[in-house]
């Protein structure tokens, strides 16, 4: 009977060297991101700590931002989040929608366990909470302020990151401090308070300089 041919047998070895190079990104990205932020630690500086060519992360992982995903263990497809964000019609309906995103992200039982795990290990350690939050500007927080057409952009990312305070001050009373009454609140009665905060963040009138 005749062997493997070249193709089969050598098959074992390509992927273990396919694992084996997605774990050295992984590592030099971990390391990277920690030691300069999301934001600080470039493609190029994570492929050369690894020891391989800076395309490889965009074949591996989709990108940068698929990259930290995986490092940093994040449940979630952005891309699929972000999908929403394009379907929607108006700035009218964005309060609403970051709303719900929101819960879904942190209260369903699919994703809200590992995120809130990721994020109080994120707490603990100040390098690795600034390369979370760097991470989380630049993938959802600067594309959805693209959103906010009748706003300057200055403006727009200035009314995305006061919603972003508001959500994660919320987010840290409820699920790590566990605050009450606001730990045991509902999603529902939960979405009914946050809502019109959202709101007013995003379509308080825009402040221009007083004149002399």
């Amino acid at each position: 009977m005749a062997g493997p041919t070249g193709d089969l047998a050598g098959a074992p070895r390509r992927r273990a060297k396919s694992e084996a190079t997605r774990d050295a990104l992984i590592a030099s990205a971990r390391e990277l991101f920690a030691a300069r932020g999301y934001a600080g630690a470039s493609v190029r500086a994570i492929a050369r700590g690894a020891g391989v060519d800076p395309s490889l992360i965009n074949h591996y992982f989709g990108g940068k931002e698929g990259l930290f995903g995986q490092a940093m263990q994040i449940p979630l497809d952005l891309q699929e989040v972000l999908a929403r964000f394009d379907r929607v019609c108006s700035a009218d309906e964005l309060p609403e929608l970051i709303a719900r995103t929101y819960l879904e992200i942190w209260e369903s039982p699919e994703t809200g366990p590992q995120m809130t795990a990721l994020l109080r290990r994120a707490l603990d350690d100040p390098d690795q909470f600034s390369a979370l939050v760097g991470f989380l500007f630049s993938a959802l927080v600067e594309p959805v302020s693209a959103r906010l057409g009748d706003l300057s952009a200055e403006q727009a990312r200035l009314r995305l990151t006061l919603v972003a305070s508001h959500l994660m001050g919320t987010l840290i009373a409820r699920k790590i401090l566990h605050l009450e009454p606001l730990a045991s609140l509902s999603g529902d009665a939960l979405l009914e308070l946050i809502g019109p905060t959202i709101r007013a963040d995003l379509t308080a009138p825009e402040n221009t300089p007083e004149e002399d």
